[in-house]
Protein backbone atom coordinates (compact mmCIF):
# COMPACT_ATOMS: atom_id res chain seq x y z
CA UNK A 1 0.00 0.00 0.00
CA UNK A 2 2.81 2.44 0.88
CA UNK A 3 4.49 2.17 -2.50
CA UNK A 4 1.19 2.88 -4.31
CA UNK A 5 0.62 6.01 -2.22
CA UNK A 6 4.19 7.18 -2.77
CA UNK A 7 3.92 6.59 -6.52
CA UNK A 8 0.67 8.60 -6.65
CA UNK A 9 2.30 11.45 -4.74
CA UNK A 10 5.40 11.51 -6.92
CA UNK A 11 3.24 11.37 -10.05
CA UNK A 12 1.37 14.46 -8.84
CA UNK A 13 4.58 16.52 -8.68
CA UNK A 14 4.91 19.35 -11.16
CA UNK A 15 8.19 18.66 -12.90
CA UNK A 16 10.24 21.75 -13.67
CA UNK A 17 13.11 21.01 -16.00
CA UNK A 18 16.59 22.32 -15.27
CA UNK A 19 16.91 26.04 -15.95
CA UNK A 20 13.13 26.44 -16.36
CA UNK A 21 12.39 27.85 -12.90
CA UNK A 22 11.89 31.41 -14.15
CA UNK A 23 9.50 30.13 -16.81
CA UNK A 24 7.55 28.21 -14.13
CA UNK A 25 7.29 31.36 -12.00
CA UNK A 26 6.25 33.56 -14.93
CA UNK A 27 3.76 31.11 -16.44
CA UNK A 28 2.17 29.37 -13.48
CA UNK A 29 2.65 31.68 -10.53
CA UNK A 30 2.59 35.28 -11.76
CA UNK A 31 0.03 34.76 -14.52
CA UNK A 32 -2.31 32.49 -12.55
CA UNK A 33 -5.95 33.40 -13.12
CA UNK A 34 -6.96 32.09 -9.68
CA UNK A 35 -5.41 31.49 -6.30
CA UNK A 36 -2.85 28.70 -6.30
CA UNK A 37 -1.08 26.72 -3.62
CA UNK A 38 2.52 25.57 -3.82
CA UNK A 39 4.08 22.92 -1.63
CA UNK A 40 7.41 21.17 -1.45
CA UNK A 41 7.83 17.45 -0.92
CA UNK A 42 11.02 16.18 0.66
CA UNK A 43 11.94 12.73 1.97
CA UNK A 44 10.43 13.39 5.39
CA UNK A 45 7.17 14.41 3.72
CA UNK A 46 7.20 11.18 1.72
CA UNK A 47 7.61 9.19 4.93
CA UNK A 48 4.68 11.04 6.53
CA UNK A 49 2.45 10.51 3.50
CA UNK A 50 2.84 6.76 3.69
CA UNK A 51 1.72 6.71 7.35
CA UNK A 52 -0.87 9.52 7.49
CA UNK A 53 -3.86 9.78 5.13
CA UNK A 54 -4.52 13.43 6.02
CA UNK A 55 -0.92 14.39 5.17
CA UNK A 56 -1.30 12.57 1.85
CA UNK A 57 -4.55 14.42 1.15
CA UNK A 58 -2.96 17.79 2.03
CA UNK A 59 -0.14 17.25 -0.46
CA UNK A 60 -2.51 15.96 -3.13
CA UNK A 61 -4.75 19.03 -2.75
CA UNK A 62 -1.95 21.46 -3.64
CA UNK A 63 -2.05 23.17 -7.01
CA UNK A 64 1.67 22.61 -7.47
CA UNK A 65 3.78 20.06 -5.64
CA UNK A 66 7.51 20.55 -6.21
CA UNK A 67 10.48 18.29 -5.51
CA UNK A 68 12.72 19.21 -2.62
CA UNK A 69 15.88 17.19 -2.21
CA UNK A 70 17.95 14.25 -3.33
CA UNK A 71 15.84 11.71 -1.44
CA UNK A 72 12.79 12.50 -3.54
CA UNK A 73 14.94 12.49 -6.68
CA UNK A 74 16.08 8.97 -5.84
CA UNK A 75 12.48 7.89 -5.19
CA UNK A 76 11.43 9.35 -8.55
CA UNK A 77 14.16 7.44 -10.34
CA UNK A 78 13.12 4.23 -8.56
CA UNK A 79 9.56 4.64 -9.85
CA UNK A 80 10.60 5.73 -13.34
CA UNK A 81 9.46 9.32 -12.85
CA UNK A 82 11.57 12.12 -14.29
CA UNK A 83 12.64 14.12 -11.20
CA UNK A 84 13.24 17.50 -12.85
CA UNK A 85 14.94 20.33 -11.01
CA UNK A 86 15.29 20.52 -7.25
CA UNK A 87 12.98 23.32 -6.08
CA UNK A 88 12.75 24.09 -2.40
CA UNK A 89 11.05 26.89 -0.53
CA UNK A 90 14.29 28.43 0.67
CA UNK A 91 15.40 29.07 -2.90
CA UNK A 92 12.12 29.39 -4.83
CA UNK A 93 10.11 31.72 -2.60
CA UNK A 94 12.71 34.53 -2.68
CA UNK A 95 12.85 34.20 -6.48
CA UNK A 96 9.07 34.53 -6.67
CA UNK A 97 9.12 37.55 -4.38
CA UNK A 98 11.89 39.19 -6.40
CA UNK A 99 9.79 38.81 -9.55
CA UNK A 100 6.61 40.04 -7.86
CA UNK A 101 8.26 43.03 -6.24
CA UNK A 102 10.49 43.75 -9.22
CA UNK A 103 12.54 46.93 -9.18
CA UNK A 104 10.94 48.22 -5.97
CA UNK A 105 12.50 45.37 -4.03
CA UNK A 106 15.95 45.79 -5.52
CA UNK A 107 16.36 49.49 -4.63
Amino acid sequence: MGSKILYELLSKMHIVEDNQTDNFIDTYVLKASRAISIGFINQHGCNLVVDEQRVYRSFMDLTFLLRDGIGVKMACLKYGIKPGDNLNGTDLIPRILDKVLGDEHNK
